[in-house]
């Protein structure tokens, strides 16, 4: 064959060729959603020393309705302590309260939340002898 030839061959197969297609494209990797399961339970238990406080922040992942249980209390059932639920301050030290009560155990607080980042406090009335242990339960969006 003659180099013009095969030159001709060439140039005639060429288009063919550049429109030719390499197959499917490769799938390309996605991200799942992230899906917010709601309402969250969680539960912290600790001291509370005599003249002290001890507080949790938490996050509602979605706007709703946050609810703190104070769910135990050690020594009497009838002993109060002091139980709030609000927004920490700037300084993320202290828990400004939106509700706070008087209670034994079982007492509960109930707050509507936007997403963001909440509180809740236990602290001493001035009732304490002497330190004791509690657990509160909290349900958030």
């Amino acid at each position: 064959m003659s180099r013009a030839r095969v030159w001709l061959i060439a140039v005639l197969i060429a288009p063919l060729t550049a429109a030719c297609d390499n197959g499917p494209a490769a799938p390309t990797a996605t991200t799942a959603p992230t899906v917010v399961v709601s309402p969250v339970t969680e539960t912290f238990t600790t001291q509370l020393a005599v003249g002290g406080s001890s507080s949790r922040t938490f996050t509602a992942a979605k706007a709703g309705t946050a609810t703190a249980t104070l769910t135990s209390l050690d020594f009497s059932p009838t002993l109060k302590v002091g139980f709030g639920i609000g927004i920490p301050d700037v300084t993320g030290s202290a828990c400004l309260f939106t509700q706070s009560m008087e209670t034994s155990a079982g007492g509960q607080l109930s707050a509507s939340v936007d997403p963001g980042v909440y509180c809740v406090r236990v602290y001493d009335l001035g009732t304490l002898a002497s330190t004791i242990n509690f657990t509160v339960t909290i349900v958030r969006p």
